[in-house]
């Protein structure tokens, strides 16, 4: 999941670089560094976003969270403005590389955070969430129920956000367990 968010994160990225205002051609021209720096980091941010969509695009688990391509492409762009291009950078971000498999996907609690709100900020994970309860025989009323009640704890942003372990594991089961006893008394 990790690769998922920071995939999203390069294609926000390099939407507000090219949204951002680089100033005019006399600013630029005086500075050379800039000039150097700016014709390069608008293709890498391209690319970024590009690999992004393409990760977030290529979900296919019917039992993870599905992108349209709007939600995609938002994601992606939400994650790599999270993140900015330095940062995506030093976790190994290749614009030569043909996807994001080499990212590494170590982020501090703050990229996390940012990651995830993202990514919630692009797609309706309550519905989402409620839908796979749905597939597994609980009826809407209460799968909603459960999705709200599971987002509440906090457990979910841990595991989209890349910090999922066997310990983790473990409290959404509990979580995930409570939700459903309170959602269907």
């Amino acid at each position: 999941m990790p690769g998922r968010l920071l995939a999203a994160a390069a294609v926000l990225m390099v939407t507000l670089g090219a949204c951002s205002d680089g100033g005019d051609d006399e600013d630029a021209a005086a500075e050379d560094d800039t000039t150097t720096t700016s014709t390069t980091a608008p293709d890498d941010e391209a690319r970024a976003v590009e690999l992004f969509v393409q990760q977030f695009g290529s979900y296919d688990d019917p039992n993870g969270l599905q992108f349209t391509a709007e939600e995609a492409l938002c994601a992606a762009e939400a994650s790599v403005g999270a993140l900015g291009m330095e940062r995506l950078v030093e976790l190994g971000f290749d614009p030569d590389a043909p996807d994001l498999g080499g990212l590494d996907d170590t982020l501090t609690a703050a990229e996390s955070d940012a990651m995830y709100q993202a990514i919630a900020g692009c797609i309706d994970l309550e519905t989402q969430l409620a839908a796979m309860f749905e597939q597994s025989g609980m009826t809407e009323d209460v799968a909603r129920c459960v999705a709200q009640r599971y987002l509440d704890t906090g457990l979910a942003e841990q595991a989209i956000a890349g910090d999922y372990d066997q310990a983790l594991n473990e409290e959404i089961d509990a979580a995930l367990t409570a939700a459903t006893e309170a959602c269907e008394s």
